[in-house]
């Protein structure tokens, strides 16, 4: 996955455990993650954290990237699936067959294609759904990035209900 470029949708409330590992798996693999949020500056994590934004979702679209991680945190999840350009976001790299990292409350991005159950959404080629427990973050961070490496996962259901 040597120069593939992975987006962390992020926003006020985002835990940041599991990312982590999945952020130094991702390194180790020699892939760049960009931090992208609503507007340029800095959020805060849910435990109290400054972490820098990079892009935003308008400036930096997914067709620029070749996965998307969605981090848990229910405030994150929260101003995530009310922002349309987060949304967009999301739908349009499950469109195009982009690996895609839901975790925790994050899995709720794929409710517009009736996929809010976690279970559901982590059968889906290419969709690697985990919690942010301590114990599951190794995991977590294998599947992706074996995802990754199979680059685009075209069989997926409900493609042709996104507009992207």
């Amino acid at each position: 996955i040597e120069a593939r470029r992975i987006a962390v949708l992020a926003a006020v409330g985002v835990e940041v455990g599991a990312l982590r590992a999945i952020q130094q798996a991702l390194h180790e693999a020699r892939a760049t993650c960009r931090l992208l949020g609503e507007r340029m500056g800095s959020i805060a994590t849910a435990s109290g954290q400054q972490l820098p934004v990079e892009h935003t979702f308008m400036a930096q679209p997914s067709v620029l990237f070749d996965g998307v991680i969605v981090p848990g945190g229910a405030a994150c999840v929260q101003a995530l699936v009310a922002c349309g350009a987060a949304m967009r976001f999301v739908l349009e790299a499950y469109r195009h067959g982009k690996s895609i990292c839901l975790i925790g409350e994050g899995s709720q991005l794929l409710a517009p294609l009736g996929l809010a159950d976690p279970l559901a959404a982590g059968e889906i080629p290419g969709v690697v759904v985990g919690r942010n427990d301590p114990p599951a973050r190794e995991q977590l961070a294998r599947d992706f990035v074996a995802a990754l490496a199979g680059h685009r996962h075209w069989a997926r259901p409900g493609v042709d209900a996104v507009s992207a």
